[in-house]
């Protein structure tokens, strides 16, 4: 099955502080996943990285979205990937 999100020995860090060490996630098309944890866990994290929230430094790892590296500018490509599926399911939608 084709990946859709892997995450390679992801480190983040905010502030100077290392709040994700050596995460490594797949999703596969078509999967459903949830991330469980306690506070303080770095679920929140994970999910800043991914959509590109300036103020998370990546400083290990890659994050690949449907074949592309977006670890540098993940906010804009995850955007733009997004939007253009959306257009397109709803042009073919109303044809």
């Amino acid at each position: 099955m084709a990946e859709l999100l892997q995450i390679k020995d992801l480190e983040v860090s905010v502030e100077e502080k290392k709040i994700l060490k050596g995460i490594n996630l797949t999703i596969n098309k078509g999967e459903i996943h949830v991330v469980m944890g306690t506070n303080g866990a770095g679920k929140s994290t994970l999910a800043n990285a991914i959509m590109g929230n300036p103020l998370y430094t990546v400083d290990k790892g890659s994050i690949v979205f449907d074949g592309k590296d977006i670890t540098e500018d993940a906010g804009h490509i995850l955007c733009t990937t997004l939007c253009k599926r959306r257009f397109l399911r709803r042009g073919t939608q109303e044809k």
